[in-house]
């Protein structure tokens, strides 16, 4: 059951990230278009996730909570106003130049049933651990399942081994379900987001973590897209 029917959450993992012509990097652009979503009166904020890998699958993951039903933002991302495609381009080019799975979903539970997003005020010291899993598109698959067996399935048991032998504590966690469409952007089914709290980045067992917890199996029909480790560099607002 969703935690917080008045909140959605948009994840956006880009895979991409080329700059646009305005801009030296990715991260100025995510900034600029910003900018402009944060006039809209149903936004509440974002966390921008870089990838602690520099050759990860996907280089940063946008994290945004919006309020409002999810018709709002369905339209928003199907039939976008003028203002914000213009915005979109200026701060991330025309579309091609970068690749990008952005989706709807919903919060369908975290680990003390209470609403996690928009997840303020930002851990900067913390270490976030991202998976994206996605069914098959006939949609032939045991979501009940997943969304039952959640925590088994994306690997608590495994985080929290590794954090109890370092000595670290487990922050807020939680599972997110698509809602929008799958085309044309291919966003995921699902989406787990783990916070670790103070963790040494420069730790050479987070990357055998990871290492795990991609080989831990998923229901049939399911895939693992990706299990990434992360860090927030920007907020909106700032």
């Amino acid at each position: 059951m969703a935690t917080d029917s008045e909140l959605k959450v948009v994840f956006n993992f880009y895979e991409k990230i080329t700059p646009p012509q305005k801009f030296s990097t990715f991260s100025e652009g995510w900034v600029h278009f910003g900018d402009y979503i944060e006039t809209l009166d149903h936004y509440v904020g974002s966390q921008l996730h870089k990838n602690m890998d520099p050759n990860g699958k996907f280089p940063y993951a946008n994290f945004a909570t919006f309020k409002g039903s999810t018709e709002r933002i369905i339209k928003d991302m199907t039939e976008p106003e003028p203002e914000l495609i213009q915005a979109l381009i200026e701060g991330h080019g025309l579309p091609g130049h970068q690749i990008n799975h952005p989706g709807g979903y919903i919060e369908l539970a975290t680990n003390n049933n209470l609403p996690l997003a928009p997840d303020f005020p930002t851990k900067k010291n913390s270490t976030f651990l991202l998976t994206a899993l996605q069914t098959e598109e006939n949609d032939q698959t045991d979501r009940a399942d997943f969304e039952a067996n959640w925590t088994s399935h994306c690997g608590l048991e495994e985080i929290e081994r590794y954090l109890k032998g370092k000595g670290k504590a487990l922050g807020r966690y939680g599972v997110y379900k698509r809602f929008t469409p799958l085309r044309p952007f291919y966003s995921f089914d699902y989406v787990f987001r783990c916070e670790m709290v103070d963790v040494d980045r420069e730790d050479k067992d987070l990357v055998q973590l990871v290492e795990k917890l991609q080989k831990i199996g998923t229901p049939q029909g399911f895939t693992r897209v990706d299990t990434g480790l992360y860090f927030v560099e920007h907020t909106s607002p700032k």
